[in-house]
């Protein structure tokens, strides 16, 4: 719910109302639930927007973030009520909320068709970084990276690999489960790309992102070999994933790992939902959702049960020796970097750095070139009034 919220921070507790419209207070909103509210704003947008004139809308939901200490999650409780399957009550919230983005993703897609829009339109959905799934978080959300490691924060998979899906109309014909190696810096050319512009010539040269709009257009392969995670100076960690062009297709994708997470308190797995007591996927909820009923007025619908279940094994990751107990996992990276490969390893279990001293020393000189760029953290106390 949007209300005064409360933070503490070095122990200090700050209030504050930070729902603006423009430059405006909108204290008309207090008490409305967010998710809810920023749907609305967006639906009433497309539907007054001028259908020939372009459009881009950047919707960033708050609803799936964790609030104050007292009330981390807020959801509205006819939705909580309806998952009753789910045992733990904030693991419960949670999935509220996330029920009620996914609601909001359907109200946007069918303001889209409602105006005429969805034929011409692309829709990127993605997050910024994994759960803060470790219970002790500072502001936990009950959310679950499992089985991949570590949690948002971290330099590893479970902190920074999130999932993400585009559409478009023309990838109806070939609708698949993407492994192209996408950095997020990526999207600002690959976009302009896709809506007409020329990222050669219009956008300048030093930008970190790559143009791959033809990439996924025509499910080629990624333009991008290389991502730095971070370089932090203070922490005394480091990360940076790097792909080689080599024969072998499961020895091209290799990590870095420098340093440890939280003093070594994140580095392990976190919060496996999994149970026999969840119900089966339920392919008729998805076919009777908002956003799915909205495609299929373009389209005769490609994706079946059949190929929805095919695409979900293609995107599960099964790390069968992943334990969430493993609360100090090894292996450890303080002493020395640690190397993984991501492609038969994406869990980073298993530390190679000591059979592949080339490719570590390759990727930790890669490391020190950005380090000389890098602008040291300021690192100022909280400014209080």
């Amino acid at each position: 719910m949007i209300n005064s919220p409360i933070f503490q921070v070095d122990g200090n507790l700050i209030t504050g109302f930070d729902l603006y419209k423009n430059e405006t207070p909108a204290w008309e909103n207090v008490g409305r639930y967010a998710t809810e509210l920023y749907s609305g704003e967006a639906v009433k947008l497309i539907k007054e927007h001028p259908t020939g004139e372009p459009m881009f809308l950047y919707m960033a939901h708050t609803g799936v973030h964790a609030a104050h200490r007292g009330r981390f999650l807020e959801a509205p409780q006819g939705r909580v009520n309806s998952l009753k399957y789910i045992i733990e009550p904030n693991r419960r919230t949670y999935a509220a909320m996330v029920s009620k983005l996914d609601d909001s993703v359907g109200e946007l897609v069918d303001a889209l068709r409602e105006r005429d829009m969805l034929s011409n339109t692309i829709i990127l959905f993605m997050s910024d970084n994994g759960a803060p799934a470790n219970l002790d978080a500072l502001y936990p959300n009950w959310g679950s990276n499992f089985p991949l490691r570590g949690v948002k924060g971290t330099l590893w998979e479970g902190g920074v690999r999130s999932p993400s899906f585009i559409w478009y109309s023309q990838f109806q014909t070939n609708p698949r489960v993407s492994d192209q190696f996408i950095h997020i810096t990526d999207w600002l050319p690959t976009l302009y790309t896709a809506a007409g512009g020329d990222s050669n010539t219009d956008l300048p040269v030093d930008l970190d992102g790559i143009d791959q709009w033809n990439s996924i257009l025509w499910n080629l392969a990624s333009r991008r070999f290389q991502a730095l995670l971070n370089i932090d100076e203070r922490e005394r960690s480091a990360g940076i994933i790097t792909k080689f062009d080599t024969p072998d297709p499961t020895r091209r994708t290799w990590k870095l790992v420098v340093g440890s997470f939280g003093r070594g308190n994140v580095d392990g797995f976190y919060n496996d939902v999994r149970s026999p007591l969840n119900p089966l996927y339920d392919y008729n909820r998805v076919i009777n959702c908002k956003a799915y009923r909205a495609l299929t007025t373009l389209f005769e619908p490609t994706t079946k049960e059949y190929k929805m279940a095919d695409m979900r094994r293609q995107a599960t990751i099964d790390c069968r020796d992943a334990s969430p107990l493993d609360r100090n996992f090894e292996p450890k990276c303080t002493e020395t970097p640690c190397l993984f490969n991501l492609d038969r390893d994406p869990c980073e279990k298993f530390d190679l750095a000591p059979n592949n001293t080339a490719i570590v020393a390759r990727l930790y000189n890669t490391l020190k070139v950005f380090r000389r760029s890098l602008v040291p953290q300021i690192h100022q106390p909280l400014d209080l009034p």
